[in-house]
């Protein structure tokens, strides 16, 4: 079984000399095909950045915008960090007056 399954399959080169000229062919072809394939990258691209709109450098108020600006000095104070707690926060006061159902809001509006 093993002798017939052997001579089904396809036989390779197994000379030296014979298989170093086909790897070399080999390796010729496949220069050949990578530099025509990047030659072709290359004019697609040339055609492509062909299709660009030229740029337009941009004008003293448009490079002014942007530029980095310093970061605002931070507040580090009780009153501002509360304040700001305060005004982000859902947190609500004992004391506040409800606020009026949904159904009210809706008649409203």
């Amino acid at each position: 079984d093993a002798q017939e399954e052997e001579k089904k399959r396809p036989r390779r080169e197994v000379d030296g000399a014979r298989g170093a000229v086909g790897e070399d062919a080999k390796a010729a072809l496949r220069e050949s095909r990578i530099n025509t394939v990047f030659a072709e990258m290359l004019t697609e691209d040339l055609k492509i950045s062909a299709r660009r709109p030229v740029s337009v450098p941009a004008d003293a108020l448009a490079k002014q915008f942007q530029r980095r600006h310093p970061p605002q000095k931070k507040q580090l104070s009780r009153d501002f960090v509360l304040a700001q707690l305060a005004k982000y926060s859902c947190v609500v006061d004992e004391d506040a007056p409800k606020p009026p159902p949904a159904q009210e809001m809706k008649r409203q509006a």
